[in-house]
């Protein structure tokens, strides 16, 4: 499958947080550089993190929430 037209890259920085559960949590945009609006970038990164499962922190028996955690995307726009 291929993808007609140009493709311009950008990133996303997000911060997040891991919970008990395992879910990605608190999801939000720290910077962005491209042409997709922060709500749209916003939106895909919420549903990219409902299809993801993380193992929780567990000391001892009992699960902790992981805070403060940042990672950077680099992502395709295609116009």
């Amino acid at each position: 499958m291929s993808v007609s037209g140009n493709v311009k890259p950008m990133a996303v920085s997000i911060g997040f947080t891991i919970s008990t559960q395992g879910r990605a949590e608190n999801i939000e945009i720290r910077s962005l550089e491209g042409k997709m609006t922060q709500r749209s970038v916003l939106r895909l990164m919420r549903q990219g993190a409902a299809r993801t499962r993380f193992e929780p922190l567990i000391i001892e028996e009992v699960a902790y929430e992981i805070v403060g955690l940042i990672d950077t995307f680099m992502l395709g726009e295609v116009f």
